[in-house]
């Protein structure tokens, strides 16, 4: 065992949430080959500024990265594609990096009663003081129309994410895929020159493929499925100022939208943030363009949210509460009470971020007021979007609520006429059955005799009298035997 691994099994005595960590790093499951490294150095140059250098690291050269020897080097940024085992073990001991950031970032990607998700579960005073922030988004997906809505899907990784597929709307297929960025974060010491920066990224999806399991057990053993996938709405918008217009447009660097890695690449090769400053930075400075990424995800989250409440709004505006919508209505029932917990959970997301937002402004110089000004706006933005956007959807549900229990009476009527309609026939063959009994030892009274006659004549009979006492109300019987009571007994009629 692993000496990191060793210690967050001890540490998991005293915090029951590190379970996820704990049973990521002791899986004996053979991980996938998808770890990337890469490597963002800033460099003195001769100019007295820093220039960026970008290149892909393999994992036996992560020690050597952590700790370089390299002269002039102001900072080193390192980004985690999809976490494994054997990294998390050399960070984790090269840096001694607090297990808890590690559980943040590899939750389970449905909960489960058995442990809670270190978000919820750490108190907000133990996670904001530290200098690592660890944030959650959904990445929406236009699914091929086959994948339905009960069926859970997980990102076939070496950390596990979920893929929710939403029911369809204008006839398409979206799915919400989990993922996670976390941010760690070593200043300068005396005995390092140098600061340093982790970012940890999910994979990216490439050639607009994705690769997913039925459930964790199919993707641990190695059950996969490639499905094709557009980014809904194209993805999210380049929230960096246009570059002046020039005729070599066509050749400039654009957005791949792929992963976290490339597009911080096109982000930080294109323009640094302003308040950055490459001697002494800051945590907060480091995650603005990670945290402007997710902010412009959850723009597009807001977007699919919106989609779906015009579908319940036309589905309350045109339906007429027929009796074949009841199996409709309770699948639209369950998916706005998913969409309710879903909101739940998200408007816990961004409050961590805007809490992360606060205690920076909180510890934090004039110079860096900007950043945070942004991106409080961003999120308060954000936020109130979704909370607006989850009081309509709550305020669907007592509307749909009704409709399905308006169809459900209806349907149970309509099956109340046809048991009387069934009962009227019994009425009718049960006479007939009786008088044909009555007289079949009869041979004059029967078809063809010279008396059948009577049978036509008694059965016309007893029939009119069954249809009368049919129709009677039900207070009649009462009132008929209350009158020929025992006057003995002491008992009245039920």
């Amino acid at each position: 065992m692993h000496h990191y691994e060793s210690y967050v099994a001890a540490q998991s005595q005293n915090n029951p949430c590190f379970a996820n960590i704990q049973r990521f790093l002791a899986e004996s499951t053979p991980e996938r080959d998808t770890c990337r490294i890469a490597s963002f150095d800033f460099v003195c140059n001769d100019a007295g500024s820093a220039d960026l250098r970008y290149c892909l690291l393999q994992p036996e050269d992560l020690v050597s990265a952590v700790c370089p020897l390299e002269d002039g080097l102001k900072g080193r940024i390192l980004v985690v594609e999809d976490l494994s085992r054997d990294v998390v073990n050399t960070l984790g001991s090269t840096l001694e990096i607090d297990p808890l950031f590690f559980a943040l970032h590899i939750h389970a990607p449905y909960r489960a009663i058995s442990a809670q998700t270190p978000n919820l579960a750490m108190l907000p005073s133990r996670i904001r003081r530290q200098n690592y922030v660890s944030v959650q988004y959904h990445r929406p997906l236009e699914l091929p129309p086959q994948f339905g809505p009960e069926r859970k899907l997980v990102r076939a990784t070496n950390v596990c994410r979920k893929v929710a597929v939403l029911p369809p709307t204008r006839n398409t297929c979206i799915g919400l895929v989990q993922h996670c960025c976390s941010i760690y974060f070593c200043e300068k010491t005396e005995n390092r020159a140098y600061w340093l920066c982790l970012i940890l990224a999910d994979p990216p999806i490439s050639h607009n493929r994705l690769l997913i399991s039925e459930n964790e057990n199919d993707r641990k053993s190695g059950v996969n499925l490639s499905i094709d996938i557009k980014h809904f709405l194209r993805g999210y918008e380049d929230f960096l100022s246009p570059v002046p217009v020039n005729p070599r447009m066509a050749a400039m660097q654009t957005l791949s939208r792929e992963g976290l890695l490339g597009d911080l690449l096109y982000f930080w090769t294109r323009e640094l943030p302003a308040n950055l400053d490459l001697d002494n930075p800051t945590l907060l400075s480091l995650s603005v363009y990670p945290l402007k990424i997710v902010a412009a995800e959850w723009n597009n989250y807001l977007a699919v949210m919106s989609y779906h409440i015009k579908k319940y709004e036309y589905l309350i505006q045109g339906q007429q509460v027929d009796t074949q919508d009841l199996d409709k209505l309770n699948i639209d029932l369950d998916s706005l009470q998913t969409w309710r917990r879903r909101s739940l959970a998200s408007q816990q997301k961004i409050a961590a971020i805007k809490l992360f937002l606060e205690h920076q402004a909180k510890n934090r110089d004039k110079e860096y007021s900007e950043d945070i000004e942004d991106l409080s706006v961003d999120f308060t933005s954000i936020e109130r979007n979704l909370n607006r956007y989850s009081e309509l959807l709550e305020s669907m549900l007592p509307i749909v609520m009704s409709l399905f229990q308006v169809s459900d009476s209806r349907r149970s009527f309509l099956e109340a006429a046809n048991v009387s309609r069934l009962t009227f026939l019994a009425f009718v063959f049960v006479p007939l059955s009786f008088t044909s009994s009555l007289f079949s030892m009869n041979s004059d009274i029967a078809p063809g005799g010279r008396n059948f006659w009577i049978y036509i004549v008694v059965a016309i009979l007893i029939s009119a009298i069954v249809f009368l006492l049919a129709r009677l109300p039900a207070n009649s019987f009462r009132w008929i035997m209350t009158r020929f009571r025992d006057p003995r007994q002491g008992i009245s009629p039920v």
